[in-house]
């Protein structure tokens, strides 16, 4: 009996096996044909199986983009993951991207970052886009301790590696629990922006004009509250995102002690307490001299935030 059993379990392993080679080959027969019916893309370096092209890409993308370039053209198209991604890295090509094409190629990818409960902002982004918001800086944000708190928070998921958008066919699992925290976050941003947009509604119905700033702006094109608290979170995090970069930009810069010292000198004796104002920018020299070194060595023009 007991050999019986075996001989029946060792059959029911082979099946699987068979069934599992069978299931492997016909996705890969699937995949070389709708590869076959897909249209042309740019060449490119040979995608590695799951990674992708990640190595080739290395710790300075932009240098090693610049690179390989010189070998397969002005635009090519590299797999990040299971995506494709199409770089240009000539004038031509930019000014494509950029200013011919600049509508249909400047929509937002949006993963695990948008609640549940709120529209799709590409549909409105682009419009968005053409608001002057010069008015609305680190004072006018109204953001208390809490807002920028969960900003902080939400800037670091959305920038947290997700396999999920590297492999696309992940997207409904949520592995790493990010859409539930996202989500979680942005709807407590939501209801507190709520309160601010619903008070500044009321003391508009009541004639009450103590201020004019951003919002009263938003209010006066005639945006709903889901359009606006999505503009001003969005503005509130890529300011906040901004602040966070000049500030690593300021740190590698003066890692060493003699710039450091040289700096603060500079900064000591010709703005001392006084805040910096732009018009003393030109009298700081070897200010302006980290700044441009540390964008060279950090250059975020390379990879647009609306176009990746």
């Amino acid at each position: 009996m007991d050999s019986r059993n075996a001989v029946i379990n060792h059959e029911n392993v082979s099946n699987f096996t068979f069934l599992s080679l069978m299931f492997v080959l016909l996705f890969m027969i699937m995949r070389c044909i709708a590869r076959g019916a897909s249209p042309a893309i740019p060449p490119g370096p040979f995608p590695w199986p799951v990674i992708g092209n990640f190595l080739q890409v290395g710790e300075n993308p932009h240098i090693k983009l610049s690179r390989m370039a010189g070998n397969y053209g002005p635009i090519m198209s590299l797999r990040v993951g299971a995506r494709l991604v199409v770089v240009g890295s000539s004038v031509k090509a930019a000014v494509e991207i950029l200013k011919t094409h600049d509508r249909v190629l400047s929509g937002r990818h949006l993963s695990y970052t948008q609640p549940a409960s709120c529209p799709k902002i590409n549909q409105y982004w682009i419009g968005f886009a053409r608001v002057d918001v010069i008015g609305f800086g680190p004072d006018g944000s109204g953001a208390g301790p809490e807002l920028k708190e969960l900003t902080r928070q939400y800037l670091n998921l959305i920038a947290a590696t997700n396999v999920a958008d590297l492999f696309p066919i992940l997207h409904g699992l949520d592995i790493q629990g990010m859409q539930k925290k996202v989500r979680k976050i942005t709807e407590k941003m939501f209801v507190m922006w709520q309160d601010i947009v619903r008070e500044r509604r009321d003391q508009r119905s009541k004639g009450v004009r103590a201020q004019e700033d951003f919002l009263d702006s938003l209010l006066e094109i005639g945006l709903s509250d889901n359009h606006i608290k999505l503009l001003v979170i969005g503005i509130v995090t890529c300011w906040d995102r901004h602040n966070n970069f000049n500030h690593h930009l300021g740190i590698s810069r003066s890692n060493k002690k003699k710039r450091r010292v040289k700096l603060r000198d500079e900064l000591t004796g010709r703005i001392g307490d006084k805040t910096i104002q732009e018009s003393e920018l030109m009298d700081l020299p070897y200010l302006q001299a980290c700044i441009k070194e540390s964008i060279r060595l950090h250059p975020p023009v390379p990879f647009l935030f609306p176009r990746l």
